[in-house]
């Protein structure tokens, strides 16, 4: 899906709170209010961020996934790599969740289609 909305106002790593809440609403809309990481319908979710902001992540829609609050609870400022490995060597071991598997390759400065 190609989103050609001009949402983008900030500093070029944090968007403000204006242009947050268009974010929000977009992001939501693209993943169809469904959790990103477990598949469940989300419509009180939030957006979360794939690689952290405390990891050197950013605002852009690219980094952006719709998610649960448990999940996004869970997955705290942890990348998303470090987040699935946690769940592989948890006791006993967490399948990885369904979506996941679309980003767990992702790293700084990846770019992804949305």
């Amino acid at each position: 899906m190609n989103i050609t909305i001009e949402i983008w106002k900030g500093n070029g790593r944090h968007l403000t709170r204006r242009s947050w809440a268009r974010v929000r609403a977009v992001i939501k809309l693209r993943d169809m209010a469904v959790c990103q990481y477990c598949g469940k319908p989300a419509n009180d979710g939030e957006p979360d961020h794939i690689l952290p902001l405390a990891q050197g992540g950013n605002d852009a829609l690219h980094n952006l996934v719709w998610s649960c609050k448990d999940c996004n609870r869970a997955k705290g400022e942890m990348t998303l790599r470090a987040w699935v490995q946690s769940m592989l060597k948890a006791e006993p071991p967490l399948p990885p969740l369904p979506k996941v598997r679309r980003y767990s390759s992702l790293d700084a400065g990846d770019v992804i289609d949305v």
